[in-house]
């Protein structure tokens, strides 16, 4: 059976660390007042709270693995995703909400976004290739000047 991306990031964590997420993510589900301290979770995986905090904010393994299990916290709640998404869309007053409609379409595929990040895993580019993307795109530069002013 093929790995998953969670158990594929997993690997890149210690046990602590994982450990760290699932508690994470159990305390913000918690009430306010049952809430445990950023230092009671640094505790209770045997570290600081700087390292925990370094791992939230600077470790992007880390914070890719935490959307992941909170994927699997999110799941049971995809009904009342459901529900509020074709609410918004059908809107109030008859008048539907744009960005109901807006996140609908990019859901469904019909819009792809624009600022999408490509990112390459399988290893190092050679000098030759890049040198031969930078010809192409001066070559498709050369092509949009003489246009521009023709």
């Amino acid at each position: 059976m093929a790995k998953t991306r969670r158990d594929k990031l997993a690997e890149q964590l210690t046990a602590a660390q994982q450990k760290a997420v699932y508690l994470l993510l159990d305390n913000e589900l918690k009430p306010k007042e049952e809430r445990l301290t950023q230092e009671e979770i640094a505790a209770a995986v045997g570290h600081d709270r700087t390292t925990v905090y370094k791992w939230r904010k600077e470790n992007q393994v880390f914070i890719e693995y935490k959307k992941e299990v909170a994927k699997d916290y999110l799941g049971d709640a995809v009904g009342i995703f459901a529900r509020q998404l074709i609410k918004s869309m059908e809107g109030t007053n008859g008048v539907p909400s744009q960005k109901g409609l807006d996140l609908f379409a990019k859901m469904m595929g019909f819009i792809k976004s624009e600022h999408a990040i490509e990112i390459n895993t399988g290893g190092a580019r050679t000098a030759e290739e890049i040198e031969a993307d930078v010809a192409a795109l001066d070559k498709e530069l050369e092509e949009l000047t003489r246009k521009d002013d023709a």
